[in-house]
């Protein structure tokens, strides 16, 4: 109850609901499943549409069915072992029932997560037959291994229904089959000796695993492509001198790396971060941040950062980033480079905690990304200012801009030896430049990276899980820019016409000084944040925090309620003058479950001393 009754309150609290049955059968199952998985090497895959990974081995399968054979188990026991495979195979096919075992919540990934059950009661079979190996004759075995084989005779003749599965796959059965067969045709039929058995078939048994094992590993490495220890363990050095030099800084900020390996760097390096790639998220906070330009669509298991504005930089407290270039972004100055990377302050971000131009009330959100911010920020602040503004290229090396998607190719004029168009801008403002590549398809799928090549000055982005939505850099008003977009490894790459915008930084710099006038310094420790404060009048102190009904806060020591804010984050309303505000985290429900848990314990043992008590009576 400790964990339960708190991840249930969680699971209501953000959003997350049931999934719906929307067919009879689950994805990608046949009628040989149970055949086509425990052949040797079988793998499929680990994501969407996989059939449940059984493999137990041949020898415990071969026992598994030679149990139903054997006349000194009772004929209750084996037809309760054959319920309980038919519903758990049932299982595998309904996906009402699938849905049941996970708790009516498909997961995303390593689909029927309960299969194990099915391999656990093949083992406990398999254990109960040898057991009583010496009580089968010929006869019987023969008959096993002629069900089995017509299973796996029938999985190869219909082997279209299961793409992943080869020859080799269907060899390899073949000889470990047989090699099982006829040791334990030896031993049925006196020919062995019971230790000249065990080892022959343990040894053929630990052989076949690895085999097994080799595959699946080989499997898993193809499909999720994971990096060389080199590769992953490359930056480490370096980025841990940066982000050390940062631990003497009391106040909350946090850190973003511009050229990401995971979708969870925050937590490889140790800094805070936005980015997150988890089953265990916040739903209602990941989606609002997605209209504000932190893509988490779908079921929100990832979040990232990269690709937004500076808007959204300072307002979410990004005061560092990492990069192995300079970002072209305004106002980002370098303090410290280690190896290839180097460290860019933010001097706008505001903290954790900020107050707003009034007591806040949400506002609605759409789904176009830029108004949302500016919508967002001006609520923040009071003003009615403008952000952005349409750029139209005055040249532009597509065919015909006018018409259709655009395509970028290697050009005969370019220094690249890849993909890339060249357009001309004119920057009216003092203004940070951005450009959006809707509907991007590229030749080399396997390549989905972006350069954009301005002044000498290439920057590359990333399009995993982002949106595609890239910044120029920035400049100053009357100068013409042109910006490349360049496309590596890919020859040609098409998308529907780009759209320039311009940040006014006039504009962006008078809304965060508005933000910074009212004093707020924010620390944490543990699951305590601060928040010293100097507000001007009456008003709200807003946390980018997610939401949660685990926190509670007090203003100079007496409790407040704590506002949901844009259904995500935190607001608490705080009077004019100085004060503190403390927010403490303990998730809901652990009290009331740790007072279940120990009620749990402790009823028990009082009901066991009870009846111990009652039976010792009886005993006298």
């Amino acid at each position: 109850m400790i964990m339960i009754y708190p991840t249930i309150l969680d699971l209501r609290t953000h959003g997350e609901n049931f999934t719906k049955i929307t067919r009879t059968f689950t994805e990608n199952s046949w009628y040989l499943d149970v055949f086509a998985k425990n052949l040797i090497g079988s793998f499929d895959t680990t994501k969407y549409g996989a059939i449940p990974m059984i493999y137990v081995g041949l020898f415990p399968f071969l026992l598994a069915f030679l149990f139903f054979f054997v006349k000194s188990i009772r004929f209750h026991v084996k037809l309760a072992y054959l319920t309980l495979l038919v519903i758990l195979i049932a299982s595998f096919y309904l996906q009402a029932l699938d849905l049941f075992w996970q708790g009516m919540h498909a997961p995303n990934m390593f689909l029927h997560r309960y299969a194990w059950l099915f391999s656990l009661t093949i083992l406990f079979m398999a254990a109960e037959a040898l057991n009583r190996l010496k009580e089968i004759n010929w006869q019987r075995l023969c008959l096993t291994f002629s069900l089995v084989s017509i299973g796996f005779i029938l999985t190869f003749l219909y082997r279209k229904h299961y793409s992943f599965l080869t020859s080799s796959h269907f060899v390899l059965t073949l000889e470990f089959l047989l090699v099982f067969f006829t040791v334990t045709l030896a031993f049925t039929v006196r020919k062995l000796s019971y230790p000249i058995f065990s080892a022959v078939i343990l040894f053929f048994c630990l052989f076949e695993v690895s085999i097994n094992s080799y595959y699946q590993i080989d499997g898993i490495a193809n499909e999720w492509v994971f990096a060389a220890r080199s590769s992953y363990q490359g930056k480490i050095p370096a980025i841990d001198k940066l982000t050390s030099s940062l631990q003497d800084d009391q106040e909350f900020y946090r850190t973003e790396i511009l050229q990401p390996q995971t979708g969870n760097d925050s937590m490889k390096y140790n800094f805070r971060g936005i980015s997150q790639f988890s089953s265990v998220r916040n739903t209602d906070t990941s989606s609002t941040l997605d209209k504000l330009g932190f893509k988490s669509d779908g079921t929100n298991l990832n979040l990232r950062y990269q690709n937004n504005t500076l808007l959204m930089d300072s307002l979410f407290g990004i005061k560092y980033n990492i990069s192995d270039r300079n970002p072209q972004k305004f106002a980002f100055h370098k303090l410290e480079t280690q190896g290839n990377q180097t460290l860019y302050q933010n001097e706008k971000a505001l903290s954790l905690a900020f107050l707003t131009a009034s007591p806040y009330k949400d506002i609605p959100f759409s789904n176009l990304t830029l108004d949302n911010q500016k919508n967002f920020l001006n609520h923040l602040t009071g003003q009615s200012l403008t952000y952005y503004q349409r750029l139209h290229p005055l040249k532009t090396g597509a065919d015909d801009p006018s018409q259709g998607p655009q395509k970028a190719k290697v050009e005969a004029d370019s220094f690249l030896t890849y993909a890339s168009i060249e357009y001309e801008l004119y920057v009216q403002n003092d203004s940070q430049l951005y450009v959006n590549l809707p509907s991007l398809e590229f030749e080399n799928e396997d390549y989905t990276d972006v350069e954009i090549i301005t002044n000498g000055q290439v920057n590359r982005y990333t399009t995993d899980n982002v949106f595609p939505f890239f910044t120029i850099g920035h400049f100053t008003a009357g100068e013409t820019v042109k910006v490349r977009i360049a496309f590596p490894e890919n020859s040609t790459v098409t998308f529907q016409n780009p759209e320039f915008f311009a940040l006014n930084l006039q504009a962006y710099q008078e809304a965060f000084e508005r933000l910074h006038q009212q004093e707020v310094h924010v620390q944490t420790k543990g699951n305590t944040v601060t928040a010293d404060f100097t507000a001007d009048h009456h008003t709200s102190l807003f946390f980018t925090l997610p939401y949660d009904k685990g926190w509670t806060a007090t203003i100079n020591n007496q409790p407040v309620p704590i506002r949901r804010a844009q259904k995500g984050f935190m607001a608490v309303d705080v009077p004019k003058g100085k004060g503190q505000v403390v927010l403490q985290f303990i998730p809901h429900g652990l009290k009331e479950g740790t007072i279940a848990f120990l009620l749990g314990i402790l009823s028990f043992a009082c009901y066991n001393a009870i009846r111990n008590k009652s039976q010792s009576s009886k005993n006298q």
